[in-house]
């Protein structure tokens, strides 16, 4: 089973290539769109979405753990900063990583309809259909402290056979 993150639609798989959001200056933002789809025979089921600290090779200026802690609190501290998801390319429905959301699998979201799958949750098989979603990153306008952060984007799921 193979399930393909691509920054196009119907592009390559991005495999473990990390996402460069390009220099953010405070008060700025990123955005990035994914299309993901699975090249199964059968659906995946189940398919959530959330935000983790770093599990690869770290290669920033700070360390994962910090990296992650700054990410929360930015969102914790503003409803205007931080990390956002989006399922709905191109509307305003952005939710926020901070505490509580987007933080883990707990406080994950399913995979919606918006994002252009015809069941919630799921992602049909053969490659026949591929969600969109967009990941943004705000710098608060007051951040003093330069430099790359990085996190993991998580495509939970189950599948089929």
């Amino acid at each position: 089973m193979a399930v393909i993150v691509a920054l196009t639609q119907g592009g390559n798989d991005i495999g473990t290539d990390k996402v460069d959001f390009g220099n953010v200056v405070p008060g700025g933002e990123s955005i990035k769109d994914l299309y993901i789809r699975n090249t199964y025979t059968n659906k995946i089921t189940d398919v959530r979405l959330y935000f983790a600290q770093l599990s690869g090779t770290y290669d920033g200026d700070a360390d994962a753990s910090s990296d992650w802690s700054e990410l929360l609190a930015w969102g914790d501290a503003a409803s205007t900063d931080g990390l956002f998801l989006n399922q709905n390319a191109g509307s305003p429905a952005w939710t926020q990583l901070k505490t509580g959301s987007l933080d883990n699998d707990s406080n994950s979201v399913a995979l919606s309809t918006d994002s252009g799958v015809a069941n919630a949750g799921e992602i049909a098989g053969g490659g026949t259909e591929e969600a969109h979603i967009q990941e943004k990153i705000v710098a608060p306008a007051n951040e003093d402290t330069g430099g790359s952060r990085q996190w993991d984007l998580v495509i939970a799921y189950s599948y089929t056979s």
